[in-house]
Formats: structure tokens, C-alpha cells, sequence
């Protein structure tokens, strides 16, 4: 009996003994080492998610679902679009080459669901092409009814008129209201896939930006 005790102290004993290997007090070590070094690991992640999820770079404008618009494309894109230097030009022409840069990025990424590779600026603007003809597929130019096309036309009076200032008929401009009527649809159908691309992404703007920037519609996509 009193064997067996003495043997169950001396094992406990042992298992501290730092003169003595043991392989269980190794594997032990090795298995809090382990797990001590997930937890930190899984911190430090969750730190750095929340850090890059909420702020937005120097570097950058804006993110869109974590891809950024670059402040040199930017201002690349401001100066070209505007023809004059950055400090130059208004905070209107600004915010509108940034909303441009963003629509650019949401459809680009659009494409790349559709399996489209992704490389330079030239495949950029093709992918934006084909996303923007998929987009519009359904707006369809000889089905236009006369019905919905004098809708449009009456409400749109005001833009037919003579030089004279005397209106015109319906008959007398319904080839220009047809392609109107089109370009409006167009731009329509356009603006409510922004508005879907919008609502199920993540867009982060730059603190430049971040008090004034507003959506802005699509327009003269023709």
C-alpha cells in the first residue's frame, strides 16, 4: 500500500523535475505553446480586419469591398478628364471623377463574377462595356410601343419645340422621340443596377471626401 503511494508522489514529482525528460510534460508545453499562439494569431487578425475594414489609406480615395481607388489614378483621371491641374479644378469635377472611378470599379468587379480576367486599363474599360451592354440587353430600340412613346413625348414637350417657340406634333418628331425615349430607358436600367452593385457593397471614402460625396445618376451613357 504504502508502495503504491510512494510511486503515484514520486510520478507527480517527476513530471516537474527539470532534471529529468518526460514526455508528457513536453507534449503538454508544446500543446499550451500551441494553442497560446492561436489565440494571439486569431487576435491579431481580428484586429487587423477592423483596422483595414474601417479606415480608409492615404493612399487611396476609396474602397470599394476592399479594392482600392488609388489617389494617383484620381487625380490622373481629374487632371485628364478636365484638362488642368489638380488644385485647379472644383470640387464638383472632384466628386464627380470619384463616383466615375467607383461605378467603374463596381462593374468591373461585376465582370469579374462573370468570370472576365481582370489586367489593365484596357480590359477595365471592356469589362465595364460588357457589363454595361449585359446591363442593358433588355432595352430593346424597335420595340418601342407609340404609346409609350407619346407618353414621353408629352412629358417632354417643352424639349420640341419650334424656333419659333410653337410646339411640335408628335408626328413631326417621333424619330427624335424614339431615341429619347431609348436613352432614357437606357440610362434608367443603367442607374437601377448601380443602385442594386450599390446596396450589397462595402464603399469606404477617403475623410477628403467622405463628408460631401454623394451617388450620382448615370447619365449620357449613349
Amino acid at each position: 500500500m504504502s508502495d503504491a503511494n510512494t510511486g503515484g508522489s514520486s510520478g507527480k514529482q517527476g513530471f516537474f523535475r527539470a532534471d529529468r525528460i518526460n514526455d508528457v510534460r513536453a507534449l503538454s508545453f508544446y500543446g499550451l505553446g500551441v494553442l497560446i499562439g492561436l489565440i494571439l494569431g486569431g487576435i491579431g487578425l481580428f484586429n487587423a480586419r477592423g483596422t483595414t475594414t474601417n479606415r480608409v489609406p492615404e493612399e487611396d480615395m476609396a474602397l470599394v469591398n476592399q479594392r482600392p481607388i488609388l489617389r494617383s489614378d484620381w487625380i490622373a483621371q481629374l487632371e485628364n478628364e478636365t484638362g488642368m491641374k489638380l488644385a485647379e479644378t472644383s470640387r464638383e469635377d472632384q466628386l464627380r471623377v470619384l463616383d466615375e472611378m467607383i461605378r467603374e470599379e463596381l462593374f468591373v468587379q461585376r465582370g469579374l463574377e462573370l468570370d472576365f480576367a481582370e489586367t489593365d486599363q484596357e480590359t477595365r474599360n471592356a469589362l465595364y462595356n460588357i457589363v454595361e451592354q449585359q446591363v442593358t440587353a433588355s432595352v430593346n430600340f424597335g420595340k418601342a410601343k407609340d404609346e409609350e412613346l407619346k407618353a414621353y413625348f408629352d412629358q417632354h414637350s417643352a424639349d420640341y419645340t419650334r424656333q419659333d417657340g410653337q410646339p411640335h406634333t408628335f408626328d413631326e418628331v417621333k424619330d427624335d422621340v424614339k431615341t429619347a425615349y431609348f436613352h432614357s430607358e437606357k440610362n434608367r436600367v443603367m442607374n437601377n443596377m448601380m443602385n442594386f452593385l450599390r446596396s450589397r457593397s462595402t464603399i469606404l471614402i477617403g475623410d477628403d471626401f467622405k463628408q460631401d460625396y454623394k451617388p450620382q445618376e448615370i447619365k449620357d451613357v449613349l
